[in-house]
């Protein structure tokens, strides 16, 4: 069995290296993916303190008590962390209030403090009259106060799902509950099982899902106008509808940590409050006229120059405001934003008319735009929409007919 853990362990290594070799460029903008990579690193650390301790346990190598103590202290004090991280990875993600992390946080270090002391006082590990180090009487409870915040988390992730509108954030919590579930049966098992890396393996899916999802979620860019895509749009506007309808969601944190991986990409969008203190939420939706027979007349590649066109003109309308444009599909894109006064959302519609009416182009450059005001009885995104889209289409009949 000292084989599978050499195999097992080394095959975990090299996984994880490859994902932190492969985003070291890329991932780490924001707090909690930092977060997630160091925790990744971390996991390294203890497959490799795995190995050594195997190492010694099976007589390969020889060692004195000392370094058994010190291989084996590191080895659990790693383990901690690695848990105490993934519960904090968690906390960020379904944005559970400050005390409760600031409560799991002192927890963990009591436990670490306990552990790195246990050669002294031997609450947690003891010299069995040899050099071989056994379970003290507080090894177990300590381990279940270890995994006691990750289960109320896996909980919390559950119920957050189910209240969830957003499919993008369901999925997310939905994969946070479910990676961490399995992870503390893995941990259980192996304390009966000793032979066999069980946690080792479970560590690695884990950390493989959760970044799969991660990686789904990032992608918010639309790669032709560089503003948010239709995954983004949902995402937000579904967490700022959570905000007026629950009492809990009032919270910003997560709307506004949205925002921040958002506009830590470097994205051009225009200055955006914090979502506390405004009283309306409105979306807009609108489309660019006779699109299709830009398409027709000059081609796919000048279709392409006039969407880029019509969204800097979004970008230029909505500077210094509290709206966010984005491309929902084909030429169709979204305005949304928390206002205190319908004209604030009226002066950006106008800004946006005036500025193709500015562009000097060969083609007619025009949209017709909808909106609608948030209610509690929108329940979905979908619904808030449909009310937009459908005064859109009014408001270019009307054009219709005036013209």
């Amino acid at each position: 069995m000292i084989e599978t853990y050499y195999m097992v362990d080394s095959l975990c290594i090299l996984f994880l290296v490859a994902i932190i070799i492969g985003e070291i460029t890329t991932s780490f903008r924001d707090k909690s993916q930092l977060n997630f990579f160091i925790m990744l690193g971390l996991m390294i650390a203890l497959f490799l303190t795995e190995i050594v301790e195997t190492t010694l346990i099976s007589g390969d190598i020889s060692g004195n008590e000392t370094e058994f103590w010190i291989i084996y202290l590191t080895y659990h004090s790693l383990l901690l962390v690695v848990v105490a991280l993934w519960v904090q990875y968690c906390n960020i993600q379904i944005g559970l209030d400050y005390k409760y992390s600031q409560i799991s946080k002192l927890l963990y270090l009591i436990l670490l403090m306990v552990i790195l002391t246990t050669p002294f006082t031997g609450l947690f590990a003891k010299l069995d009259g040899s050099k071989w180090i056994v379970n003290g009487d507080l090894y177990f409870p300590i381990l279940i106060l270890t995994v006691m915040p990750a289960i109320i988390v896996s909980a919390l992730a559950v119920m957050a799902s189910l209240r969830s509108r957003d499919a993008g954030s369901r999925m997310q919590y939905a994969t946070l509950a479910a990676v961490l579930i399995p992870l503390l049966i893995l941990f259980f098992v192996e304390l009966y099982l000793v032979s066999m890396p069980l946690l080792s393996i479970g560590l690695v899916v884990s950390s493989l899902s959760v970044y799969f999802v991660m990686k789904k979620q990032m992608i918010v860019i639309d790669k032709l106008t560089g503003i948010i895509n239709k995954n983004a749009i949902q995402r937000i506007v579904s967490r700022l509808m959570d905000k007026y309808d629950t009492k809990e969601a009032r919270n910003p944190n997560p709307v506004s940590k949205m925002i921040n991986d958002i506009t830590d990409l470097n994205i051009p969008l225009p200055n955006i409050p914090a979502f506390t203190e405004k009283k309306h939420l409105y979306l807009a939706m609108m489309d660019m006229n006779h699109f299709k027979s830009i398409n027709d007349n000059y081609g796919h590649a000048e279709g392409d120059v006039a969407l880029r066109d019509f969204a800097h003109i979004l970008i230029d309308s909505c500077k210094d405001t509290g709206f966010i444009p984005g491309r929902y599909a084909g030429d169709e894109f979204v305005l949304f934003g928390e206002c205190d006064d319908l004209s604030e959302l009226e002066a950006v519609i106008d800004r946006i008319h005036k500025g193709c009416e500015a562009k000097k182009k060969p083609y007619e450059f025009g949209t017709s735009i909808g909106y609608a005001e948030y209610s509690p009885e929108y329940r979905t995104f979908k619904s808030f929409l449909k009310v937009a889209d459908e005064m859109m289409f009014k408001v270019k009949e009307a054009s219709r007919e005036k013209n």
